[in-house]
């Protein structure tokens, strides 16, 4: 089954990033809300169930393409639910700095750009590749050149 997901991002989304986090002042959140209606609503239902009783944390290897023609960049990080403390999931850890040979890389993101994400394994997620692209004026989106996405 594939689960992809369009997310179009919020300043509080953005703050997933190290460079936008340091300037933001969107609270101490560092992560990209995961909405509960598509993540368990439709990618992995058992995760509902097992969230209601208590908090879950489920470690992935995430793969960011983008924004623009930037390479693919690797880390690790989380999906968490905490029960009773917010609706929706997270995908969480530390705010994600930029690529040591890549200096500004996330600067340019802003509300309302777009993550197209695609996340595998099963029963839970184990990995998340993520595709980062700017709005344009038009009402479409420059996605990242993405040949392996």
């Amino acid at each position: 089954m594939e689960r992809i997901a369009v997310k179009r991002l919020t300043n509080s989304d953005l703050t997933f990033f190290d460079s936008i986090f340091k300037r933001s002042t969107s609270g101490n959140q560092k992560a990209i809300n995961l909405n509960a209606n598509i993540f368990t609503g439709r990618f992995y239902p058992d995760l509902a169930d097992r969230a209601a009783t208590s908090s879950i944390e489920l470690p992935v290897d995430v793969t960011v393409y983008g924004p623009n023609s930037s390479p693919s960049y690797h880390f690790k990080r989380s999906i968490t639910k905490k029960t009773d403390t917010y609706k929706n999931w997270r995908l969480n850890g530390a705010a994600v700095p930029d690529p040591t040979n890549q200096p500004g890389r996330f600067d340019d993101l802003v509300d309302g750009d777009v993550a197209v994400m695609e996340f595998s394994g099963a029963p839970d997620p184990y990995g998340v590749r993520m595709a980062l692209g700017h709005k344009l004026i038009n009402g479409f989106t420059n996605l990242a050149n993405t040949d392996s996405f």
